[in-house]
Order: structure tokens, then sequence, then C-alpha cells
């Protein structure tokens, strides 16, 4: 059988340090963790092939990692703010208006459907490996705080 004590008094004691210290290291674990797993995904899928092509690394840059309170729960969140990261992470139809000047040489090019493929894996990734690093910095700095009793 496997339980899992979610007394965290006693959880803090066996690790020697208060329950604010243990929650404050499990904090800085989660922030380290998604910080590790957002250099994981810029170094693997945003650095050329396989993955993303990088013309200017605008995307790749563009990742952060922000820690928020809501209530008194922490919420570390990654993200971007470009406005073309949603279609690279799932794909998407762009509807061509066509033109009569298509290439600038007067061609016409009739309107017409652009199929851009899924090309990042973010979400999957994390559902794989990401939460293993979160855990594994947390994990971390839990044993370090501990060693500072």
């Amino acid at each position: 059988m496997i339980e899992l004590n979610t007394n965290w008094e006693a959880v803090a004691r066996s690790l020697g340090v208060t329950v604010d210290r243990m929650w404050k290291a499990a904090e800085i674990g989660a922030v380290k963790g998604m910080e590790y797993f957002s250099g994981r995904i810029q170094k693997q899928q945003m650095s050329g092939r396989p993955g993303l092509m990088v013309r200017t690394g605008n995307l790749r840059r563009s990742w952060n990692v922000r820690r928020r309170l809501e209530g008194k729960d922490t919420v570390v969140s990654l993200g971007t703010a470009t406005k073309y990261a949603a279609a690279h992470q799932f794909g998407m139809t762009i509807k061509h208006p066509g033109t009569h000047n298509g290439f600038g040489r007067g061609i016409p090019i009739p309107p017409h459907n652009i199929t851009m493929p899924k090309r990042l894996n973010v979400i999957e990734d994390f559902a794989v490996s990401g939460k293993r690093l979160i855990i594994s910095a947390i994990a971390r700095e839990l044993y370090m705080e501990a060693g500072r009793k």
C-alpha cells in the first residue's frame, strides 16, 4: 500500500523545518523547475531542425516564467506573448484572400487556404517530462532547506 501524509506540519517536522520554510522552498523549486523546462523547450524545439526554423529568435526569447498569488496559493506559469506561438503549438489554416499582383509581377493568385502544421509540442512535453523536472527541482530545494536547519 502507498500512502501520502498530507499533515504538512508532520512533513515539515520530519524535514526539520517550519511549514513556512517548507512552502517557500517548494515555491522556489517550482519556479526553478519551470525555468529548467522553459530552457529545455527553447533548446530542443526552437533552435532549428528538428523543430522550428529560427529567423529572429523572438519566439524563443519571449518565453517567460511568472509567479503570482491566487488567494493563499502560488501559481507558477510559463507562457509567451507572441501572437503566433499558438499557431505553432496547435497548427492553423490561414485563408489567403488572393491577389491580382502575385509576387509583385502581376500574376493572379486565386483565394486559397494555407495549412500551417503543428510545429511545437510544449503542452505534450510538459505532460511527459516538464512535471518531472518541476518535482525534481522542488525536491532539491526541500533537501537543501532541510540541510540548512
